[in-house]
């Protein structure tokens, strides 16, 4: 659910509180990562802190209450919240519950960290898209520093806006990984660039269907600076349709379609080809050690047209920041290379979309590690990527049946209860000159903690196998 744009009278109140902190009484709803931070922040400008957990028991608790935050854990009731001046909202707390819906009612501010702190003290460019958007940040972040500018790389991706703020660390860019979910309580936060990539199924547990996933990704585009830039992807149907929601310029990214029209780039076969504003960046050979498949040539056009449109022009500078680029832990990582078998870490890949992506851009015979928690967007993509890229399906965790019934007709089907057996059973079948493949399309809840947890477990057992031993 995204949030409906306040009433003046309640932007004029959030908009006091967040000049004036101290004093007022201000609940963060949700106490993890980002909640911990967003309390932390306000608690050091002197707001009386109420951290809303549904949780009895919170990892932060003994640190919020150092600080002064006073805790009111367990059920989130109208009642346990009605005295609030404001409730700051974390990204994973659904905001469709009494309790916000009663304080949305009485007018009072109902926002996310962006609005706390906002208009931050740099350039900002906002990146979101269900998959890739965690890679382009990364390296555009890469890019800016290449360049010779600070930049602050953070939010969904790494450490929250707040904890950066609190730091007191000055840059010149802020590029920030931006989730649907940050993305609902947003409402005068203004990026300088936009940047979206993709839209496809995902947390529609949590929306209206995939309209509504893409209403919540469509704000960052709608509140665009006007002197912006929105960077959109221009072959996703979903993403091509906000250029009409925008106030500031399009620039469109395209690797399939052949040339864009008005301004952009386009991918040449492995080389970036700019066109209007951006051209005097040239022709860029996108060649890349580590970042490998036609979805990471689209996560560096948007890197490039990025840093181009935050005012960067020397594409020198821009190209060897770009092959200095290692990549991201868990995402298309390579974990080793055992008896000439390559191992491949993209745990981070929780969806079925991102798996097919990962299978995609394979070019050996696979054996694919598929399993976990499932999120019930089923597994159709990779179903579909899998031919002639997959030599062996090892469905596993709560989800290996699902994923079974799915393989059902894959000549290379095996089923583990576990991710230790799944890894055991790939082992056992892969030869030299296989890869072996964690791109699991579903969350990891059932095993671990987070898909970070997973992704760092298998390269263990990926240099312990090195070693002659199996987990």
């Amino acid at each position: 659910m995204t949030l409906p744009i306040p009433s003046q009278a309640t932007l004029a109140r959030l908009t006091a509180l967040k000049q004036s902190p101290a004093g007022k009484r201000v609940g963060v709803l949700g106490l993890g990562v980002s909640g911990k931070a967003m309390a932390l922040y306000l608690a050091r400008r002197g707001a009386k802190v109420v951290g809303v957990d549904a949780k009895s028991d919170v990892p932060a608790a003994a640190e919020l209450r150092a600080a002064g935050v006073e805790l009111r854990l367990g059920a989130v009731t109208v009642e346990r919240t009605n005295d609030l001046d404001g409730l700051l909202l974390s990204p994973g707390v659904d905001p469709r519950q009494p309790a916000v819906a009663a304080l949305l009612a009485r007018g009072v501010p109902v926002f996310g960290e962006l609005e706390l702190t906002s208009p931050l003290p740099a350039k900002v460019a906002g990146i979101t898209g269900t998959n890739g958007k965690s890679t382009t940040t990364g390296l555009l972040g890469a890019l800016v520093q290449g360049a010779g500018l600070r930049a602050f790389v953070g939010g969904n991706f790494g450490e929250p806006v707040c904890t950066w703020l609190d730091r007191g660390e000055a840059a010149d860019v802020a590029v920030i990984e931006l989730s649907s979910f940050q993305l609902e309580t947003v409402f005068t936060f203004a990026a300088d660039v936009a940047v979206e990539l993709n839209v496809t199924p995902d947390h529609l547990d949590r929306y209206d269907g995939l309209g509504g996933y893409a209403r919540a990704k469509q704000r960052l585009v709608e509140t665009l600076s006007p002197t912006g830039v929105a960077v959109l992807a221009h072959e996703d149907a979903a993403v091509r349709a906000m250029a009409g929601a925008t106030r500031g310029k399009v620039w469109w990214l395209a690797t399939r379609g052949g040339p864009v029209q008005g301004h952009g780039a386009w991918l040449d076969g492995n080389t970036m080809v700019t066109v209007g504003e951006p051209s005097d960046l040239g022709r860029i050979d996108l060649s890349h050690p580590r970042l490998f498949g036609r979805h990471n040539r689209e996560n560096a056009i948007a890197a490039f047209l990025s840093a181009r449109a935050l005012g960067i022009t020397d594409a020198l500078a821009l190209t060897r920041a770009y092959q200095a680029f290692e990549g991201l832990e868990h995402r298309l990582e390579l974990a080793g290379d055992v008896n000439g078998v390559r191992f491949i870490n993209d745990s981070k890949a929780t969806n079925d979309d991102a798996a097919a992506i990962a299978v995609a851009a394979m070019d050996r015979p696979t054996l694919l590690l598929l399993g976990g928690h499932s999120k019930g967007g089923g597994y159709a993509g990779v179903l579909g990527a899998a031919p002639g890229k997959v030599k062996v399906v090892v469905a596993y965790g709560e989800a290996r049946e699902e994923i079974a019934a799915a393989f059902a007709s894959h000549p290379g089907l095996v089923v583990a209860p576990t991710i230790a057996q799944a890894f055991r059973e790939a082992v056992a079948r892969a030869v030299s000159g296989d890869t072996v493949l964690l791109a699991p399309a579903c969350s990891s809840y059932d095993e671990f903690t987070d898909y970070t947890q997973r992704g760092r477990t298998f390269k263990r057992w990926v240099r312990e196998l090195g070693e002659g031993k199996l987990p």
